[in-house]
């Protein structure tokens, strides 16, 4: 498959709804990344918002509805379009919703308070996740690789970032990421198709568009891609 040199915003969108997926990074990981096609133009954090890519990871899933960034792959930064979103859930979730994973011991506490919270409170910013979560900081380190997790296996996604508010209502201090569950974002017809496909048919059709945007591409390193970590 061909990806045209990107040199704007508007190209990388384009792009990744033809690829489909990408790392988020210049790395591939032995996969794909679009970071491969970028012009020179196209450097990280310059707070320029067409030839910044750090700014794209929080533009585009904000503004196109339809383009996912987050800790999907790997434990790492990666891209995905709407249309590709049934063949990972039914890679990751395998037909199981998150009570099914905690009831088998393949997701622990931390995960759950945070889905419940998710579920019963709507999309919230960290800070006031960790705090609804009852996340301490001896908790921190613990509470970050259970948001890893749970990205892993896309029982949640980051929609856009927002920052603190005073009491007079006033944002102040750095942009926090802002977590939502997939289905709210998404819709129940999108999501619950991953239900409805076979684990094994999504899993061929992810390798072979890897392979049609890498040929180069191991099996050892389509396997690690397709796994939760």
């Amino acid at each position: 498959m061909e990806i045209p040199e990107i040199h704007g915003y508007a190209d990388f969108c384009h792009a990744l709804r033809g690829a489909g997926f990408s790392m988020g990074g210049s790395a591939d990981e032995g996969v794909f990344s679009l970071a491969s096609r970028f012009g020179p133009e196209i450097r990280s954090h310059t707070g320029d918002a067409e030839t910044d890519p750090w700014v794209w990871r929080v533009r585009a899933p904000q503004e196109c509805g339809d383009l996912l960034y987050g800790k999907f792959f790997l434990q790492k930064g990666g891209w995905i379009a709407r249309d590709w979103l049934p063949d990972f859930l039914a890679v990751r979730q395998n037909g199981r919703d998150f009570a099914d994973f905690y009831a088998a011991g393949e997701a622990g506490r931390w995960e759950k308070r945070i889905y419940e919270v998710l579920s019963a409170a709507g999309p919230l910013p960290l800070h006031l996740l960790k705090q609804e979560s009852g996340c301490g900081k001896a908790d921190a380190s613990a509470f970050s690789r259970a948001l890893v997790r749970l990205q892993g296996r896309f029982f949640l996604i980051p929609r856009g970032e927002s920052r603190k508010l005073s009491k007079n209502g006033t944002p102040y201090g750095w942009p926090v990421t802002v977590y939502d569950l997939p289905e709210r974002v998404f819709g129940e017809d999108i999501c619950g198709l991953g239900g409805e496909i076979s684990p094994r048919e999504a899993a061929a059709r992810i390798a072979g568009r890897i392979l049609e945007l890498n040929p180069a591409a191991k099996d050892r390193d389509i396997r690690r891609f397709l796994a939760v970590i």
